[in-house]
């Protein structure tokens, strides 16, 4: 017979606090992700490009927001803001690598 402490709660009601606490800092996190990013100039860029990269389906919703979010997070957003979605071709050498790593990253299985 195991004997518990009185004052400690049992480790399904740790687990639960734990993972409530969890739950709630991934939901604040969200957003204020939200509010940084998913509005205005850069939150209209964002779904252009992911409405762009999801046409003819390519790629999944999931994946193409990927790709967008690597090239917010190498680049700077003035530059992602003045990519033209329609376009099949990028000028710039940086902007093509930075595309197509985060498009292999984010479209590979495994």
């Amino acid at each position: 017979m195991s004997t518990m402490i009185p004052s400690q709660p049992a480790p399904t009601t740790t687990r639960r606090i734990t993972t409530t606490r969890r739950l709630a800092a991934g939901l604040v996190a969200l957003l204020l992700l939200g509010t940084a990013c998913g509005g205005g100039a850069d939150g209209d860029q964002r779904q252009a490009i992911v409405d762009a990269l999801t046409e003819g389906g390519a790629v999944t919703d999931g994946q193409a927001e990927c790709v967008v979010d690597g090239l917010y997070e190498e680049l700077d957003a003035d530059t992602v803001n003045a990519l033209d979605p329609t376009q099949d071709e990028i000028d710039d050498p940086e902007v093509a690598d930075v595309l197509q790593e985060a498009f292999l990253e984010c479209t590979s299985e495994g």
